[in-house]
C-alpha cells in the first residue's frame, strides 16, 4: 500500500514505521542520514537514507538474510546482489571511519583471504545456491504467480510449461521451502 507524503509522494512505509526501521538499522550497528528538512521542523520524518548492510540488518540470522535473498531473487526482474551481499558481509564500521562517509559501512574491501573465508560459509554457501538456481532453471524464463498463504508466508512460483520453481517463506521464522518440478518429477530443496 502506498501512502501519501505532504510534498506528493507515496512511499511504502508510514512515517512512524520508517523512524522505527532506522531506529533498529542504528540498535544494528548502522547509521542514518538525516536530510534536516522542513519535514523535519514540524515533527515529521528526516530519514533520507539507512546505511548498513542487509545481513547486519537482519541482525546476522542467516535463515532470515536466506529468505530475503531468495525473495529477491524469485522476483521479477533481472535481481542484483552487491558482492558484499552475496559474502553476507556485516558492517564495516574502520571503513566509515577511515572514509568518513556513512555509505562505507556496507561496501568493505574484501582480501583474498576474506573471500576465501567467506565462500566458506554456509550461509554464503545458501545465498550461492539460489543465485545457480535462478541461473539455470528454464521455470524463470516463464510466468511468476504470487501468493499469500496466510499473512505470515508468502508463495512465489514461476513456470514455464511442465517446469516450476516455487518458493515458500514463513516471514515470521524465515524459513524457506523451495521445490522444482520437472516433467511431473518433484524435488525439494
Amino acid at each position: 500500500r502506498r501512502i501519501p507524503s505532504r510534498s506528493g509522494r507515496t512511499g511504502i512505509l508510514r512515517p512512524r514505521e520508517m523512524l522505527r526501521l532506522a531506529d533498529l538499522v542504528e540498535r544494528r550497528g548502522g547509521n542514518v542520514n538525516r536530510i534536516l528538512s522542513d519535514a523535519h521542523a514540524d515533527g515529521g520524518v528526516d530519514v533520507h537514507q539507512l546505511n548498513c548492510t542487509y545481513y547486519s540488518a537482519l541482525d546476522r540470522d542467516d535463515d532470515r538474510y536466506v529468505a530475503a535473498r531468495a525473495i529477491q531473487l524469485f522476483a521479477h526482474g533481472i535481481p542484483q546482489v552487491y558482492y558484499v551481499g552475496l559474502l553476507a558481509g556485516e558492517n564495516d564500521h574502520q571503513a566509515v571511519t577511515e572514509s568518513g562517509d556513512g555509505r562505507s559501512i556496507n561496501r568493505h574491501d574484501y582480501t583474498v583471504s576474506e573471500v576465501e573465508a567467506a565462500i566458506r560459509r554456509p550461509v554464503v554457501h545458501r545465498v550461492l545456491d539460489l543465485v545457480r538456481l535462478r541461473n539455470v532453471e528454464r521455470a524463470f524464463s516463464g510466468r511468476l504467480d504470487v501468493a499469500t498463504v496466510d499473512p505470515a508466508t508468502l508463495r512465489l512460483t514461476w513456470s514455464l510449461g511442465a517446469d516450476a520453481c516455487e518458493l515458500e517463506v514463513d516471514l515470521r521464522s524465515g524459513r524457506t521451502v523451495i521445490a522444482k518440478r520437472h516433467d511431473g518429477f518433484e524435488e525439494r530443496i
